[in-house]
């Protein structure tokens, strides 16, 4: 009877930590049994985080197998992550609250981070004002919830879609911030400018790359595929062999089938000196153009429409650089910008997404810029392209050829600044925890599996300098059945180039090879 009970509230002890805990046990100031941390910036970032909070491989467990509750108001830009610590969290069996910010995206993850100011102004005449998801709303504390299944490594956990906008609160400073790209590449977006002394006070820690995509609508899509392939060729729309594009199996959406445009042409689009489609002609017969090609005529509407992010964007900002060496080359060309009627500004990845949809379905065709952690559904309405000829995934990144990423950072407050504090001990632990997480190739391994596209997985790349010594061996491969392969990438994945030669991550340089001995091909 005596072991039957020592099971039974061993078996019960375990279960308790196997449920998610209401948000009504929410209590900031009960520091002995919760950590709190308030985090704004890249809205890039948002899906890998939520990946990891779910991770449940061994050595990676920042919260508990199933205690995990997800809260997002309507606007997908705010969030709260509620959960209990796991063994690697930094804060182990106690509650940990993430309140992330995203509105506005990484350098959003910087200023508020200095300046204590409710309303921080932005250069381009935009302001930044704080907003928290608030666990004291009747709603958000009503809300029961929608269980999502576990999947592969991560487990399951509950959804609380759709919060009201109204259930925000303005309430507390960042602490934490993350980025696309290096604090000091958003200097120049406030006004006035970040100061030497303010991005001094910052402890900026680097952690896995992102891998960017430029993204078109479906049916620009199809249209550069007419133009780029022969009727003969099973990539070409009107041929048999091409299947349907919403089908992610098939001819259409293969990596084989991806259509391209270069650099320049991307580029040129972005700053305005290309503005209608009619500007990108066949490379078959040289006559024809994405306004005017078989088997689909003409387009009603030839002008191309951008959906862009707003100034504080690690992802827009990560893009003017590629694109157009905004803040790196002085005199370079313009980003258009929402004064272009045919221009629109997105506070966040979500919205950029939305606008590429809703501009399919009004027959506009239309360009975008995204990270590669958004996988297109069978429903979406838009595609990535090829740059260059390559594909944006995990192993062109390695080999060399696809070089849209950068390397992305979490900072805190290291020295008070502002009079706002350096980041007390208890939640440096779980920033840094989650730093080591996101900075680790083998849990990088585990999220982009989640970042699965028709031509291959992508997302994040983890660091050429930090995990030089792990780096995949030529020939490199993309295969995932073999672990012990250390030429795959998807088991291995680490840039073999880097921005940031000597420790000082500097996105205005081009990538430099780490280790010469790595072919690339």
């Amino acid at each position: 009877m005596k072991l039957q009970c020592i099971l039974f509230f061993s078996l019960l002890a375990f279960s308790s930590l196997s449920h998610s805990i209401p948000v009504t046990q929410y209590n900031e100031a009960d520091a002995t049994n919760q950590v709190t941390i308030r985090m704004s910036g890249a809205t890039a970032h948002d899906a890998g985080l939520l990946l990891l909070l779910r991770n449940t491989t061994a050595g990676s467990v920042i919260c508990k197998s199933g205690t995990l509750d997800v809260y997002i108001t309507s606007t997908k830009n705010d969030t709260l992550y509620f959960c209990t610590g796991g063994i690697n969290s930094g804060a182990n069996d106690k509650r940990i609250a993430i309140f992330k910010e995203s509105d506005g995206g990484s350098g959003v993850g910087v200023g508020p981070l200095v300046r204590a100011q409710d309303t921080l102004n932005v250069s381009d005449g935009t302001t930044i004002t704080r907003n928290w998801i608030d666990p004291s709303d009747a709603t958000i504390r009503a809300s029961a919830g929608v269980s999502k299944p576990a999947s592969g490594a991560f487990a399951a956990y509950k959804e609380h879609a759709n919060m009201p906008s109204t259930a925000v609160t303005t309430v507390g400073d960042a602490e934490v911030g993350i980025s696309d790209i290096e604090p000091a590449r958003f200097a120049q977006i406030y006004s006035p400018a970040l100061t030497a002394t303010e991005l001094n006070s910052l402890q900026i820690n680097g952690i896995s790359g992102v891998i960017f995509g430029v993204p078109v609508t479906k049916s620009i899509y199809q249209r550069l595929q007419a133009l780029q392939f022969p009727t003969s060729s099973v990539c070409h729309p009107s041929n048999v062999g091409y299947g349907v594009i919403s089908d992610s199996s098939s001819k259409a959406s293969s990596e084989d089938c991806m259509p391209s445009l270069n650099k320049d042409q991307i580029s040129a689009i972005y700053t305005g000196s290309i503005v209608t489609w009619d500007r990108i002609k066949s490379s078959i017969n040289g006559t024809e153009t994405v306004a005017n090609v078989a088997p689909f005529g003409a387009l009603t509407d030839t002008n191309i429409y951008v959906q862009r992010r707003l100034a504080t964007s690690g992802t827009e900002r990560s893009f003017e650089i590629y694109f157009a060496d905004v803040g790196c080359v002085v005199g370079t060309s313009k980003f258009l910008d929402k004064t272009t009627p045919r221009v629109t500004e997105n506070s966040g990845t979500s919205n950029v997404i939305s606008g590429l949809n809703a501009n399919e379905l009004a027959g506009k065709g239309a360009i975008g810029v995204l990270t590669t952690e958004k996988v297109a559904s069978s429903t979406d309405g838009w595609r990535f392209i090829k740059l260059n000829g390559f594909s944006p995934n995990l192993l062109n990144v390695i080999k060399g050829t696809y070089d849209h990423f950068f390397e992305s950072t979490i900072q805190w407050r290291k020295v008070p600044i502002a009079g706002l504090p350096a980041l007390p001990t208890n939640k440096k632990s779980v920033a840094t925890a989650i730093v080591n997480q996101l900075g680790n190739p083998s849990v990088v391994s585990t999220l982009d599996v989640g970042f699965t596209h028709p031509f291959g997985r992508s997302g994040l790349v983890g660091n050429a300098i930090k995990n030089k010594l792990r780096a995949p061996t030529t020939p490199f491969v993309a295969d995932g059945s073999n672990p012990s392969n250390s030429s795959d990438v998807y088991y291995r994945p680490i840039a073999s180039s880097t921005r940031s030669p000597a420790g000082v991550t500097n996105a205005c340089r081009s990538p430099v090879k780490v280790n010469n001995s790595q072919v690339g091909m």
